[in-house]
């Protein structure tokens, strides 16, 4: 019985052989028709290009690294009113705290509102002739499925855990257009990041301002007085560094034309030729059985 089953096996796989020999014109037809199929698709799909910009976080900031000659100055009793001011903070803090804002729904936001990115992102949905939205769109585009679409598919950033380096990536379809996002959202976070030590600083300033009214040791008064000349050496600094909170190593620039993310015109020419061959072989396999049964009948 064993014999008989191994015999109809090896009958069996010799039909389906002569099958797809018998067929050989329809599995090389599908096969340069797949081909042919991926080579077109290759060359007529848009063009993907990344641009990149690697960065450097900054030494902390001088915000923290002022702390020990203002700790030094107040002494115990004043530990806590550093504490109240949230200083402190690490290079490691302040970068996690940059890198969350690049990436955060509200910045993303404010970026393609600035940059007027919504008819960019959604082309087949916008009128330009119109300047609005194509009539008959029941849902026009939000901005919050802008920002998730742009952080999935055009933004990308990522930190080497070793170096400590940042990469700031953007893919898109114009390479011009792709670094000079990759340059403006650095400039764009290192703004904000400004700003905001600039703001903390102010009002850091007018708060020791008002407890130094208040102070009558000596030694208060003294730290409070050092404290805030740090925090205008703080404002100083964020005032005319403007690579305040990542130092660009290497800007964007565009790429080259040959150059793209994707597509590859020779993978798509590998799956073209896979998917013709297989489907010519799935068609002959199918199709014999049929004309040996009406051949038999």
């Amino acid at each position: 019985m064993n014999a008989t089953e191994k015999t109809d096996e090896s009958l069996t796989f010799r039909q389906l052989i002569g099958i797809v020999r018998s067929r050989w014109r329809l599995v090389l037809i599908t096969t340069v028709l797949g081909t042919v199929a991926g080579v077109t698709s290759g060359v007529l799909m848009k063009p993907v290009y990344r641009s990149t910009v690697l960065l450097m976080p900054t030494q902390g900031g001088e915000r923290s690294g002022l702390l020990g000659s203002m700790l030094g100055g107040l002494g115990s009793g004043g530990s806590s009113l550093i504490s109240s001011l949230g200083f402190g903070n690490s290079n490691e803090t302040a970068t996690a705290e940059a890198l969350a804002l690049l990436q955060s729904r509200q910045f993303v936001e404010q970026f393609i509102q600035n940059h007027s990115l919504m008819p960019v992102l959604y082309p087949d949905k916008w009128d330009a002739h119109a300047g609005a939205w194509k009539a008959g769109l029941t849902r026009p585009p939000t901005p919050w499925k802008a920002f998730k679409l742009f952080t999935s598919s055009v933004l990308d950033v990522s930190q080497d855990k070793k170096t400590n380096l940042v990469t700031v990536r953007v893919d898109w379809t114009d390479r011009n257009t792709a670094a000079t996002w990759a340059n403006d959202l650095v400039d764009m976070v290192n703004d904000r990041v400004r700003a905001r030590a600039i703001g903390d600083a102010d009002r850091t300033i007018s708060y020791l301002e008002q407890e130094l009214k208040n102070a009558e040791a000596v030694e208060i008064r003294t730290a409070l007085f050092n404290m805030i000349e740090s925090q205008l050496k703080v404002k100083s600094v964020a005032t005319v560094r403007k690579q305040y909170v990542f130092q660009v190593l290497d800007p964007a620039a565009p790429a080259d034309s040959d150059v793209r993310l994707r597509p590859h015109p020779g993978l798509y020419t590998i799956i073209g030729f896979m998917i013709g061959w297989i489907l010519g072989m799935t068609i002959a396999v199918l199709a014999g059985p049929r004309r040996s049964s009406d051949a038999a009948s």
